[in-house]
């Protein structure tokens, strides 16, 4: 079963900005200097190439982030607002919209499936999103949604680093490690939520505690309602989902499952930052043309061959002048 990434009909760049890109143009231009001459410059350039329709720059995730440092997100946000002019995506929805792609072909057993660009935004990308000069955009982002983030990313980080430290105590080769992770991964989701469907089918059912009960009902709760609305019959046969290749081949799933292998085999410690860095990775380089990372995110897309499989190119924001076309 393959899926097949379609690449906008439009001549334009789709190109994603991590957080530390953004505040590095935020305090270039909140305090500038000789030093930050060229970071200005190049700041000036995306505007000039995001209003000419040649780049399109999107927002992500990046707030979450950005949004554990108050003393940044003022300045930070408008510098993505201007950049983006109103495009926006995230991770709930192109995880949601992979999973329904995903359970859609495994309903009608399709074995070559296409995911558009245009799949992945809240809205057309590709469609003007400023009225009258002003830039259309809403702060959505409350304190309890990035605090929220924060504490999951803090949890997966803790949970990958206990496992590379026991690989480790254990005297697991790296190569086998890897390939432990990345299948675990490529299964996890599939466990949970068998774990669940057997616990209540053997009518032991009753949760320890009230936020035990709300974690497995959500779980399980939005991919049935999914594949419900897409025609799926039982729920053991969304699990059947779950353990196929329709499921483990989505982009996310792919790109996620292989990075965090990796990482685990990596002498230093998996740290938050690190946790969204890798989400960012996972959800949002099937839909760019090319993807501004730090050093770290670089090699380890590069180590895994991610950037030739999905079509990406990666750079620091110092280098990413040389892979944008020219201004008209």
């Amino acid at each position: 079963m393959k899926y097949i990434l379609k690449r906008p009909d439009v001549p334009v760049i789709l190109i994603f900005l991590d957080t530390h890109s953004i505040t590095t143009l935020a305090y270039a231009n909140k305090f500038p200097n000789e030093d930050n001459k060229s970071t200005r410059g190049l700041y000036s350039k995306l505007q000039k190439l995001v209003e000419q329709k040649k780049v399109l720059i999107y927002e992500a995730d990046q707030m979450f982030e950005i949004g554990v440092r108050p003393e940044l997100v003022e300045d930070s946000s408008r510098i993505l607002a201007t950049l983006a002019r109103g495009l926006l995506t995230s991770k709930d929805v192109v995880e949601e919209r992979q999973h329904a792609i995903g359970m859609k072909a495994f309903i009608e057993n399709k074995q070559e499936v296409e995911i558009t660009f245009e799949s992945a935004f809240v809205g057309d990308p590709f469609e003007d999103k400023t009225v009258g000069g002003m830039v259309l955009r809403i702060d959505f982002l409350t304190s309890e949604m990035i605090q929220a983030r924060k504490k999951l990313n803090e949890g997966i980080a803790e949970e990958l680093e206990k496992l590379r430290l026991q690989y480790i105590k254990d005297g697991v080769p790296e190569r086998e490690r890897r390939e432990r992770q990345t299948r675990d991964e490529f299964n996890g989701y599939s466990k949970i939520f068998r774990r669940i469907l057997t616990r209540y089918a053997e009518r032991d059912g009753d949760p320890e505690t009230v936020d035990e009960f709300w974690q497995e009902y959500n779980i399980v709760r939005k991919p049935y309602s999914d594949w419900k609305r897409l025609g799926g019959k039982s729920i053991s046969e969304l699990a059947n989902f779950y353990d196929s290749e329709f499921y483990k081949n989505l982009p996310h799933v792919d790109i996620w499952s292989r990075l965090s292998g990796q990482k685990i085999i990596i002498g230093e410690p998996v740290r938050r930052g690190d946790i969204a860095d890798m989400h960012n990775i996972e959800f949002f380089m099937p839909y760019s043309h090319i993807m501004v990372l730090d050093r770290a995110m670089i090699g380890l897309v590069k180590t895994l061959g991610l950037d030739e499989k999905y079509g990406v190119e990666t750079c620091r924001l110092k280098d990413l002048n040389e892979l944008l076309p020219e201004i008209d």
